[in-house]
């Protein structure tokens, strides 16, 4: 049985976390309290295996609570946050910062329609990171090693990133690493719920030389930019690097990592470079694998410091990988692939 504490200064909001998590076989609530103090103190006698976190909270916030938990206890905190204001989806993602795992969408209401897919991707999420018992640390430890790189038969024009769970931790380590000079226009595909996409832009732009932003319709991409796509929509691309926005017509997870791994396919062939992180589930395997096939380079996180290495692990067993690499080498092998003069 896996066990939650819920921190949440809101008793409706309570409720209905608690009967979500409830209603999951495996899974309870051992108990729900008001602010940081009184899960501090909580924790001085229980031991849960996941802590929900509301990010506004009397006294400490979310951030701050959740920094003063991983201090003293090794327990795998995930961040619901349920105001979508700027400051409080700000806060939530720098809680990412300081050991949090992931930022959820909190379900709404119990007869809210909206709140069937909020709740079924918090437990699973939950289901997942029960197993996590070390907290994730911002940038890895290990310092970046030499990355022998082939001899590269084509002139890389795009780069094209996966990812889906533990992917903001990643990136932002990623692109803080890259020059402003970044030779070419970087696409992201990463799963995430409505309402959080330019939180996560302006978090990871704070440690970015790169130009980070929500990809527009028919808007040309330029070399040292990194796009996104919009809310519950896809990035797809033209051979002139024009970029297409397509929405996503059901329920799944957006934006498609398959939807963009084939349209940089179409659009520049052998020529691109698909780069597939931590994740859960299929999303973009066979297309990062035809990609491959293409003659195109593709980079698979490998399991070393991979904080879920579901999706990775599946592109490796397809075959999809050129290079299989940790974390900490993946910036420098990127360089190095799209770097033509060295």
């Amino acid at each position: 049985m896996i066990k939650v504490l819920i921190v949440d200064d809101t008793q409706v909001e309570r409720e209905v976390l608690s009967y979500v998590i409830n209603n999951e076989i495996n899974l309870e609530v051992m108990g729900a309290v008001n602010n940081g103090e009184e899960a501090l103190k909580y924790l001085q006698t229980h031991k849960p295996d996941v802590i929900t976190m509301d990010m506004h909270l009397p006294g400490m916030d979310g951030m701050e609570t959740t920094k003063e938990i991983l201090k003293l206890h090794n327990i795998p905190i995930l961040i619901v946050s349920g105001s979508q204001s700027m400051f409080n989806v700000d806060r939530s993602f720098q809680a990412l910062s300081v050991g949090a795992l992931a930022v959820l969408e909190k379900p709404a209401g119990l007869n809210d329609p909206n709140s069937v897919e909020a709740a079924r991707t918090l437990i699973e999420t939950i289901k997942i990171v029960s197993k996590i018992k070390v907290p994730l640390k911002e940038s890895p430890t290990k310092e970046p090693s030499e990355v022998v790189v082939h001899k590269i038969p084509v002139k890389i024009k795009a780069v094209a990133i996966g990812t889906s769970f533990g992917g903001p931790q990643a990136l932002r380590y990623i692109f803080s690493l890259l020059p402003a000079t970044f030779p070419v226009p970087i696409f992201v595909a990463q799963h995430i719920a409505p309402g959080f996409i330019t939180s996560l832009i302006e978090w990871l732009s704070q440690s970015s030389k790169l130009q980070i932003k929500v990809a527009e319709e028919n808007e040309i991409a330029k070399p040292g930019f990194i796009y996104f796509a919009p809310d519950l929509c896809h990035i797809m691309l033209h051979e002139n690097g024009r970029i297409k926005i397509l929405k996503s017509e059901k329920i799944e997870p957006t934006p498609s990592i398959s939807h963009l791994f084939n349209s940089i396919s179409k659009a520049y062939g052998s020529h691109s470079l698909g780069v597939l992180l931590t994740g859960m589930g299929k999303d973009g395997v066979d297309e990062l694998l035809n990609l491959k096939h293409q003659g195109a380079i593709t980079v698979v996180q490998s399991a070393e410091g991979c904080l879920l290495y579901g999706l990775p692990k599946e592109a490796i067993l397809a075959g999809a990988a050129s290079y299989v690499v940790p974390l900490h080498h993946i910036p420098k092998t990127i360089l190095k692939l799209v770097d033509h003069d060295k």
